[in-house]
């Protein structure tokens, strides 16, 4: 973990592999009843996620307070994937790992670039400090 004095504490995780993004719920019909799934796919992926923020967090307390998010997705094709769902796999995978909930997220940056070769994910979370500085600063740009 890192200060940068506008963050108290930062945490880096890098995940290889596409990235899968969390699309809407999905619903089949059995019997007559209706069943919400979650893909295979999605749930591989946020099991990745989830794996790899334990390993980073093994020795670290979680983080609290506002957070900011970085997440730099690199695809592995041009098709279109909405930054939005593949964020929400990520920040669901994190809940009670880096952070106590996901509602503690007060900016999040998302990226995305072409990369055939290196697929993944980098993930940046850092704990803003409480000192005020960040909402002066983010009002003043009025």
């Amino acid at each position: 973990m890192v200060d940068f004095g506008r963050y108290w504490r930062t945490v880096y995780i890098k995940v290889d592999g596409e990235p899968v993004p969390k699309q809407s719920f999905r619903a089949v019909s059995k019997s007559g009843k209706l069943h919400g799934y979650t893909p295979k796919r999605v749930k591989n992926w946020s099991a990745l996620v989830r794996a790899e923020a334990i390993s980073v967090m093994a020795d670290k307390v979680m983080l609290s307070g506002d957070l900011s998010i970085t997440l730099l997705f690199t695809l592995s094709n041009h098709r279109r994937v909405d930054g939005d769902n593949l964020s929400k796999n990520i920040l669901d995978s994190l809940n009670r790992v880096v952070y106590r909930d996901d509602s503690s997220i007060v900016e999040l940056i998302i990226r995305k670039r072409v990369e055939k070769t290196k697929p993944g994910v980098d993930i940046i979370v850092e704990e803003i400090n409480d000192n005020g500085d960040y909402y002066r600063e983010t009002s003043s740009r009025e």
